[in-house]
């Protein structure tokens, strides 16, 4: 007969006193909010310590070692200690109370052991064993307390709130579930609200400031009830006839095997979420909200599993069978989703062609899609942990004890998924086999918990049969059951092709090309055919020649097809290096430095890439070490395709090829790196991905760049890889100011091909160019080879380019204006860059920025030793440095380098044109308080410029703007016809003709001019307001509203929209327009 119920009578352990439902919500509420707080600390102390000890899969992977290992320890030792001691809301209470007050001392903390750590590594060179020994040991110092208190929590709570056995499932599910929730909430605040506007620090003590508030509440009503001091309302009831772990004739090994199975299923869970979260790490991109996402949607899951569950399991007569077909359906459930994630990717671009670049709109669209992918598994797995807690509490006397005993087994099983899953399932078997790894361990879980049943009945063995068929079927026809989108015919090309790509990558659920197609990063592209064809046809472009899912990514080389010869390498399905249109940037990256550097030796390359830009670097023969650091080892075995590209200059153990004697790879985190080198380097290329991305993020930030000014000697050159793509504006001169707060002297430089990339060049000594040593080193074949690859072949071409010198850096950052103001420094407490970045990933604001920081220059081209008037005239410097300019929007500095050419060489015929062109568009975009001055520069330059050249159709369409807006209608459709004739079919020339033409009266001309320029641009307001005008002075009212209509129709902009509006209303109309 079953034990009856009765808790000990002695008041430290009464239960909680009667109070309605109030008795369970206020503790529930509290435990909702630990639960939050909680996964605030992880998010910043697994952020905190992964900065410090490196982002390398090992490094990660003994933070969350450490962490877990805390929590066991203190579900274990809590639980014990619970039961003897009584009084277990207020032992919760100061659990709550330690961990607000070690949080808010981690800052400290953590700043302590980062100078430690980094000490060390100056010191000494540990190995790789010893390293990793020393990365746990830092981390469990660290952990270890705040963890062991939070593992108490759960064990302690449960003792408190369970006054009646019978109801041990539901406020065991219950806790479980809420606390479960409030982490989710906890990640979602961590990673779109709080991290963001108030930094780690504060994050942090916000986190402590809420255990505090919590333990207080906790005291509070544990004080309340130690007043009152009467024993719980609720009679004392019996537990069902479940199989009792500590009775003697219990089955041999129960509770062994029910630890066994909290193990297991652990060991799954953590599985399956390492899966999941590097499956939708390629899909949905790297940025942190995307992680916040996809692991707030696996705790919800698991949230709601758990609070569900408990009724069920309190009622339950075969507790076993009910688990095991709980675990069978995880089992199934896991298999069953698993192709749904091939399909994701076509799904977001259908939500990217209904949201657009609204960010809001757009996460919540990717967190739905998440949702109903990952909830059904993680329900299911979230019941599992209250099931077992219920089968292993037999009594109250013990049920801090048991449920930490299952605590204990389950996280040690966590850790183990953790670590197996990320260090050796992901690399060895891949994303799709590690699912099916987890779905077969919780296979296994349904089986044996079907065998531990002590007396097994005709339904409970049909019941696990049942569920062992269904989970074997899966698992024998999943192989079978997706054959993917679209099957292409036996013996042709492209059967023959995909035969090829599915030895590199073999596939069942999905196609790795579809999930590594980049959806995230070319959305927008994708998008202007939501039915997925230019999905389709980009992939169809391509054929895949390496994949490879590593420790860190998913790494994929493909080529195009009918471009022999041409790779790209992705990096969860994002390009990051090519040898197409990335060249030039890749070659000059390595030689640039090379070049300003009087005598590099040393050189430390971080990210290898392509491997272009080291082997760009050995282009130089007074080179002696390059050490090129890359985190991801399947990156390196993809930069060999590129051999052609680098020259050989990675070793390949394949072909038997050593590489270049000079080049020492090193696997590993190049902040780390970094940090451990000091007054090593000549020369540092820092090349990292975009910094939006969640790891390379951290290395565009103070403490980054101070470990690279740490490892330059003097006189060295650091040279950080910038990408504008996705930025705006203030973020980058969030960059720059942070950049330029480390290296006294920083030159920024772009060139004209590509102005997304920037070139930030710091150092302790200003940087020139030294025009005798370039013209020497261009004559090395094998330097004038390398340079010719990226468009340069003579010094001159060296020095076209966008610059913006140390002075002038320095003269914009102490602006203060109004878009500067709000540029902060980009820090690790305070990652503003990372974190507000991808919501604006899908806006092209490259003009924006490139306007931003190019502005206000005294002298638009890149600094020389030797600026005399001889050496700038014999070089052409300013001429060329004006033509870089051109069609970039920075106006200003195109003009200034065209005048200051102009003054050099009167005759230069280039600089007179590129002079004219940039002061017409100043004059167009100056207000109306500086018009009179642009218009006279204006002026001034396009009559020098077709005295000079008659005829020229520049000059023409400028003077034709210039009359027209001055009021000489006859001059403007004279100069306007001219340029007409000399070709030059532009906007401007057929603006000008309209407007001259409907001034003389000539509307016909007038609208024949305006309609051709609205085929031209679209855009264009003035164009549709000319035509609609024209046809409304020829009579023609009803073409005029239809004019009106087509513009109202596809105009987005809201003034645009107003002035359509307003000239329809205007018109005799049978209605108002609206």
């Amino acid at each position: 007969m079953p034990k009856p119920d009765i808790a000990p009578s002695h008041p430290r352990f009464l239960s909680p006193p009667p109070g309605g439902p109030l008795a369970l919500a206020v503790p529930a509420g509290l435990f909702f909010l630990s639960g939050a707080a909680g996964l605030i600390y992880q998010v910043v102390w697994t952020r905190r310590l992964c900065l410090t000890l490196g982002a390398t899969s090992l490094a990660v992977s003994a933070v969350l070692a450490a962490f877990m290992a805390g929590l066991a320890a203190g579900g274990g030792i809590g639980g014990r200690l619970i039961d003897r001691r009584g009084r277990p809301l207020a032992v919760y209470a100061r659990l709550e109370l330690g961990i607000g007050i070690y949080g808010a001392l981690t800052p400290w903390i953590l700043d302590g052991v980062e100078s430690a750590y980094h000490a060390i590594l100056r010191r000494a060179d540990p190995g790789p064993g010893m390293s990793m020994l020393l990365r746990f040991a830092a981390a469990f110092a660290v952990l270890v307390v705040p963890a062991g208190l939070m593992g108490a929590t759960l064990p302690v709570l449960a003792r408190h709130v369970t006054a009646c056995f019978a109801h041990v499932g539901r406020r065991i599910g219950l806790l479980y579930g809420i606390n479960t929730l409030g982490a989710a909430l906890g990640v979602l605040l961590a990673g779109f609200a709080l991290i963001p506007a108030l930094g780690l620090a504060r994050a942090t003590w916000l986190a402590a400031a809420i255990n505090v508030g919590v333990a207080a509440a906790a005291f509070a009503i544990h004080r309340v009830g130690a007043r009152r001091q009467v024993p719980a309302a609720t009679p004392p009831t019996y537990a069902p006839a479940l199989p009792d772990t500590n009775a003697p004739g219990a089955p041999s090994g129960l509770r062994a095997g029910i630890l066994t199975l909290a193990a297991a299923g652990g060991f799954a869970s953590f599985l399956l979420e390492v899966a999941w979260t590097r499956i939708l790490s390629v899909i949905l991109g790297g940025a942190v909200q995307a992680f916040s996402l996809m692991l707030a949607t696996f705790l919800a899951g698991l949230a709601l599993g758990g609070a569900t569950i408990g009724r069920r399991i309190d009622r339950s007569r075969d507790l076993l069978g009910l688990y095991a077909l709980l675990a069978g359906g995880a089992s199934a459930a896991t298999l069953l989703v698993l192709p749904l994630f091939g399909e994701i990717p076509w799904v977001l671009i259908r939500g990217y062609a209904l949201t657009g670049d609204r960010y809001a709109l757009w996460s919540l669209f990717q967190g739905a899609v998440c949702f109903l992918v990952m909830i059904g598994p993680a329900f299911l797995i979230g019941t599992t942990f209250p099931a077992l807690a219920r089968l292993h509490a037999r009594e109250i006397g013990t049920l801090g004890r048991r449920i930490g005993e299952v605590t204990v087994a389950n996280t040690a099983g966590g850790i183990a998924g953790a670590l197996a899953g990320g260090l050796l399932a992901l690399p060895l078997l891949g994303m799709e086999r590690t699912c099916l790894l987890a779905a077969g361990v919780n296979a296994g879980c349904a089986l044996l918990a079907a065998a531990l049943a002590p007396a097994p009945s005709p339904r409970r063995a049909a019941r696990a049969a049942a569920t062992a068929g269904a989970v074997l079927t899966l698992l024998l026809a999943y192989p079978l059951a997706w054959p993917g989108r679209r099957a292409p015919a036996a013996g042709t090309e492209a059967a023959r092709r995909l035969e090829s790509e599915r030895r590199l990558a073999p596939r069942w659920a999905w196609d790795p090309r579809v999930v590594a197609g980049g959806v995230h990063a070319l959305a927008p592209d994708y998008a202007r055919q939501p039915d997925g064809g230019s999905f389709r046809a980009f992939l169809d472009a391509r054929d895949l020649l390496f994949y490879e899912e590593g420790l860190h990514a998913v790494v994929t080389v493909t080529t195009v097809r009918g471009l022999p010869g041409s790779r790209s390498l992705q990096i969860n399905g994002k390009t990051d290096a090519s040898n197409l249109g990335d060249l030039p940037a890749e070659i000059l990256l390595g030689a640039v430095p090379m070049l300003l550097h009087a005598s590099p030796r040393d050189v430390l390359v971080i990210g290898l890439g392509s491997g272009i830009t080291t082997g760009s670097v050995c282009r130089f023969d007074g080179v002696a070490r390059v050490d090129a650091v890359e985190i991801e080892a399947a990156v390196v075995r993809a930069a060999r395709l590129f051999a052609s590209d680098h020259h050989d200059v990675l070793p390949d153990p394949a072909r038997g090829h050593a590489g270049d004697p000079r080049v020492r790879l090193l696997v590993q985190d190049g902040r780390h790196v970094a940090a451990a080198a000091t007054g090593r380097y000549d020369v540092l290329l820092n090349q990292p991905s975009n910094p939006w991305i969640s790891g390379p993020s951290h290395l565009f930030t103070r403490e980054h760049f101070r470990h690279l000014r740490r490892a330059m000697r003097p006189g060295g050159l650091c040279v950080q890889w910038f990408q504008t793509y996705g930025m705006t504006p203030r973020l980058a001169l969030s960059v720059l100011r942070t950049f330029r707060e480390v290296f006294e002297h920083v030159l920024v430089l772009a060139w004209p091909a590509q102005p997304g990339n920037l070139f930030l060049l710091g150092s302790d000594r200003p940087p020139a160019f030294d025009a005798d040593r370039l013209q020497d080193l261009l004559a090395r074949p094998a330097v004038r080879a390398e340079l010719a690859r990226a468009g340069c072949r003579e010094t001159g071409d060296l020095l076209a380019v966008l610059a913006l010198r140390p002075e002038d850096l320095d003269r914009r950052l102490a602006g203060a204006d109004a878009e500067l103001a709000g540029a902060p420094l980009n820090t690790d407490d305070t990652p503003v860059v990372e974190f507000e970045a991808p919501r604006h990933r899908h806006r092209d604001l490259r003009r924006e920025v490139l306007a931003a920081i190019f502005r206000d220059r005294d002298a638009p081209w890149p600094p020389l030793a030797d600026e005399s008037d001889d050496r700038l005239r014999a070089l052409r410097v300013p001429a060329r440095a004006a033509l870089a300019h051109d069609g970039l929007g920075l106006d200003e500095g195109m003009a200034r380098a065209a005048e200051r050419a102009l003054a050099l060489d009167p005759a230069d015929a280039a600089a007179r044109a590129a002079a004219a062109a940039a002061c017409t568009a100043l004059w167009r975009a100056s207000p109306a308080g500086g018009r009179a001055a642009a218009e006279s520069r204006a002026r001034r330059h396009l009559v020098a410029l077709l005295a000079s050249q008659p005829g020229n159709s520049l000059a023409h369409e400028g003077l034709a703007g210039l009359a027209l807006a001055s009021g000489d209608a006859d001059a403007a459709a004279r100069h306007a016809e001219a340029a007409l004739e000399a070709g030059r079919r532009s906007l401007e020339t057929l603006l000008a003709l309209g407007g001259a033409s409907a001034r003389l009266g000539r509307h016909e001309e007038a609208a024949q001019a305006f309609d051709e320029a609205v085929a031209l641009d679209p855009a264009e307001p003035r164009a549709w307001t000319g035509l609609a005008a024209a046809y409304a002075a020829l009579g023609r009212a009803e073409m005029a509203r239809e004019t009106l209509e087509r513009w109202l129709r596809q105009e987005t902009r809201p003034e645009a929209r107003t002035e359509a509006i307003r000239r329809l209303n205007a018109l005799p109309s049978k209605a108002p327009a609206r």
